[in-house]
């Protein structure tokens, strides 16, 4: 994901104004996957709070690559109909990423969304990512096969 220039700059204004303490505690308030990179970048520009990196790193692995180049390697889709969208289908997408290290040890997840798009992302470990994928089944969503 590429950052906008204007939420980079925001972010390293914060970051060069906040002492450790502070940026950890706007980290454990932040949930903006966009924001949450420019703020990682920031602190990696600054180079700031080594520690933290590393836990942004923890939580979202791929950011820890860098320039690596992060591809969709598969992806699966669930769909069910919705009656609250004139029973059109509601989609559910889990995307499997690589990098040129390998396939990274997450999955990122969709919001459902009435159109086959991608809408926000969770990040996701394979295990989790199987537990919420087995409830979905269970819950009525089908497998969409391409």
């Amino acid at each position: 994901m590429s950052v906008t220039s204007r939420i980079l700059e925001h972010e390293k204004n914060r970051v060069k104004g906040m002492q450790d303490g502070q940026l950890d505690t706007r980290y454990g308030k932040m949930n903006n996957r966009e924001k949450i990179e420019a703020f990682h970048q920031a602190l990696k520009d600054e180079n700031r709070n080594e520690r933290l990196r590393k836990r942004i790193e923890s939580d979202y692995p791929e950011m820890a690559l860098g320039d690596a180049k992060v591809e969709h390697e598969n992806e699966w889709v669930l769909f069910r109909e919705n009656e609250n969208h004139g029973y059109n289908h509601e989609y559910i997408t889990f995307t499997q990423t690589k990098c040129s290290a390998g396939l990274l040890p997450c999955l990122l997840v969709s919001e459902p969304s009435p159109m086959r798009v991608h809408a926000d992302t969770v990040q996701h470990s394979t295990e989790s990512a199987r537990q919420l994928w087995d409830q979905l089944i269970k819950d009525g969503w089908r497998l969409e096969i391409k």
